[in-house]
This record gives C-alpha cells, structure tokens and sequence, in this order.
C-alpha cells in the first residue's frame, strides 16, 4: 500500500539513516549539482552531519541530476573512494 510504501521510504532515508552514523566510522561523501531536484536535502543532510560532528565531504558543482554530471563527479568520487580504501 502505499502507506506501506510511504513508511517504509521514511525508515530507510537517508536523513533518518544520519541519525544512526557513528561519527567517524565510515568515510562519507555528498556530491550534488547546483541545479539537481535532491539539492535541499543534501544540503539538509550536509548540515545533519555538521551538527553531529560527523566528518564528510560535500561538493555542489554546476549541473543537475544527469548523467553528464555523474560522469564529471566520477573522477572526483574515484579519489574519494580511492584514499579511503588505502587507509
């Protein structure tokens, strides 16, 4: 149903996922375009994690929620990925 559906969206959203990160216990990267419709709540979430203390790194760069723009966060993304995996 979709009360069912909706309840169940809620439980495993991020931002109510956020709640439960332990600060410092697992590298954590945000990467939104300026134009990108999940804008504000990334921005939500970003200040989320500074509130709580939880280290991250958050981007926003010109672009929407495209595939072009994925494709020009994925390098930056890789480097994340790739400095933390090292660790």
């Amino acid at each position: 149903s979709l009360k069912d559906h909706s309840e169940r969206w809620a439980g495993n959203s991020v931002i109510t996922l956020a709640e439960q990160v332990t600060p410092g216990q697992q590298a954590l990267s945000i990467d939104c375009g300026a134009d990108d419709f999940f804008l504000p709540v990334n921005r939500n979430l970003h200040a989320l994690l500074l509130a709580r203390n939880v280290p991250h790194d958050y981007a926003e760069r010109p672009g929407g929620h495209t595939g072009d723009y994925c494709a020009n966060a994925l390098k930056y993304q890789m480097l994340f990925i790739s400095d933390h995996l090292v660790r």
